[in-house]
């Protein structure tokens, strides 16, 4: 009959204890005391805290002994390495909801498509924000044409830079104001 041993997985007491593999025996203790009194409190309404506190009771038994201890950091070197520093593992990720729970789960609204035209709405009729950027263009490029002529430019390229202005910008913005004269209050409208 063979005998049969269960290898029981390393634990990282150091890592239990949280504190660096050269601690002395004063920062055991310290760490030790430490948590211990925040796993006690969180006994309360944490399932997992007696384990840990069990845990935590183990690694310092044998930190905490001057006898177990450089025992212990014999088999940890072979473990993990020479001087190695406690790394915690990475949290197991949620499994995902059973099927039959995603079924019965609202699902979550889907946003609607912003379209990209704003329009500011004045009750009647709408200004797009095309005719806003054709006005932009417009000011623009009669601030360039005024800080050509205050700079001494030859009047040539002001011209030229007004009449760019006129051909690409004017006609929309003009059909727009067209709409915002019509939007005011009659005794507000030209000529009434």
């Amino acid at each position: 009959m063979v005998a049969q041993t269960v290898e029981t997985p390393f634990k990282d007491y150091c890592l239990i204890l949280q504190v660096h593999p050269e601690a002395d025996a004063d920062m055991v203790e310290a760490a030790y005391w430490h948590l211990a009194r925040r796993y006690n409190d969180e006994s309360s309404y944490d399932p997992n805290a007696k384990a840990k506190l069990d845990d935590l009771n183990e690694a310092y038994s044998v930190l905490g002994a001057p006898t177990r201890r450089p025992a212990y950091f014999t088999l940890r070197n072979a473990e993990l390495g020479e001087g190695a520093l406690p790394i915690a593992p990475l949290p197991a990720p949620e499994p995902p909801p059973l099927a039959v729970m995603e079924k019965s789960r609202p699902k979550p609204a889907v946003p609607a498509k912003r379209s990209v035209e704003i329009s500011l709405d004045f009750g009647l009729e709408a200004v797009t924000s095309a005719t806003w950027q054709h006005a932009f263009v417009v000011l623009v490029l009669v601030a360039v044409a005024g800080y050509a002529l205050a700079t001494s430019v030859d009047t040539m390229w002001v011209v030229v830079l007004l009449a760019v202005a006129a051909a690409t910008s004017a006609g929309p913005v003009m059909r727009e104001l067209t709409k915002l004269v019509e939007l005011l209050p009659r005794r507000w409208r030209p000529g009434g």
